[in-house]
């Protein structure tokens, strides 16, 4: 992956897809096996995870890397899920995400999840999007270019508010607390339209920026993770593009909001 290991930084707001783009990316970043198919069982699952939320029936189809399980979307609300990041693979948000010990040896999935450390903001958040690009920049581990998913039109703001309405629980204060935050989102844009995303631009060359308004059509959202690859100087294995496009189809026919 690259010329080094340094672990990429992709952060998004709940809601806005971006677990689907990390699992789109994963293809064209690492060698293997790459294949969209039907999840048959993998026993890694029972020796490696300390927990599992994988709600499937027979049928579910995945993304899978040399037989093993990485994403996949179920039928239920659309969103994407990769399995073996929780319980074993802290994100950025927590304070000790570098100490799982992660080697790159690329022989377990959760090696491949690992090298996309995730994160969560929002637009008017802006100390915590600050705070993000530090630690890139200050942690040796991380590649310090950190890539933001955003949006241009404001009905997307509305869409992101929507999925995440549907994929969460309204009684955890928590989740509640997303809600307010993507309702001031829409409420700086209504009164600042000629602000929009400008906190991102302000930062200039010390980030990437990839639009959420793209993901929804096929050749748009192909040019998206051809610019990331791009911005990152990756050259990559661009022959999987076509198990690529099958996961993303998976996930557009699954989302009721567009």
């Amino acid at each position: 992956m690259g010329k080094n290991n340094l672990r990429l930084v992709l952060c998004w707001s709940p809601g806005t897809g971006g677990d689907m783009v990390r699992s789109c990316l994963y293809p064209l970043l690492f060698d293997g096996k790459w294949e969209y198919k039907l999840y048959t069982g993998d026993e890694w699952f029972s020796k490696y995870l300390k927990m599992v939320p994988y709600d499937h029936d027979e049928e579910t189809t995945g993304l899978h890397w040399n037989d093993r399980l990485i994403s996949y979307v179920p039928i239920s609300n659309g969103h994407c899920i990769t399995p073996s990041m929780w319980g074993i693979i802290p994100t950025l948000d927590d304070s000790d995400f570098l100490t799982d010990d992660i080697t790159y040896i690329h022989e377990r999935p959760t090696d491949i999840v690992a090298s996309i450390q995730k994160s969560h903001h929002t637009e008017t958040s802006k100390d915590w999007i600050l705070e993000i690009v530090k630690k890139a920049h200050d942690i040796d581990e991380l590649n310090p270019l950190v890539t933001f998913i955003c949006v241009k039109d404001i009905r997307y703001l509305d869409i992101i508010k929507k999925n995440w309405k549907l994929k969460s629980n309204p009684t955890i204060i928590d989740e509640l607390d997303w809600i307010n935050e993507f309702d001031a989102d829409i409420k700086f844009r209504e009164e600042n339209p000629d602000k929009a995303n400008h906190i991102f631009h302000e930062l200039g060359s010390k980030i990437h920026m990839m639009y959420m308004d793209n993901f929804y059509d096929w050749e748009k959202f192909k040019k998206e993770l051809e610019d990331y690859m791009s911005r990152y100087n990756i050259e990559g294995y661009k022959e999987n593009f076509p198990v690529v496009k099958q996961f993303w189809q998976h996930w557009i026919d699954e989302q009721i909001f567009q």
